[in-house]
């Protein structure tokens, strides 16, 4: 998916943003993902390789079929993968604790 449809992606995500009291969950419309502070995405861009929420919700525990991360990514043994900045942070954040082998 190119960055331009990408972009498109979120401005059409932006302008289907319901309304909602401060302090509420946001709930997304059928086909897109909401993001850890309420923005709503489409499903696409959902482990797409690129962070498009601003936490980065969208691109953490994302598996792949082929056994393969996308660059900037660790692949843990479950093959989930999680962001290359959680690895040896102290934290176990591989189901397994993979990430802080070796540290």
């Amino acid at each position: 998916m190119s960055r331009l449809t990408a972009l498109a992606l979120l401005f059409a995500a932006a302008l289907t943003l319901a309304a909602a009291a401060p302090g509420s969950p946001r709930a997304c419309h059928a086909g897109y993902f909401t993001c850890a502070n309420g923005l709503c995405i489409p499903d696409a861009l959902v482990c797409d390789g690129d962070i498009n929420c601003l936490t980065g919700n969208d691109e953490k525990n994302c598996t792949r079929t082929d056994d393969e991360c996308f660059p900037g990514y660790f692949l843990c043994a479950n093959g989930t993968c999680i962001p290359d900045s959680l690895v040896c942070n102290g934290l176990l954040n591989c189901v397994n604790g993979n990430d802080e082998l070796d540290c």
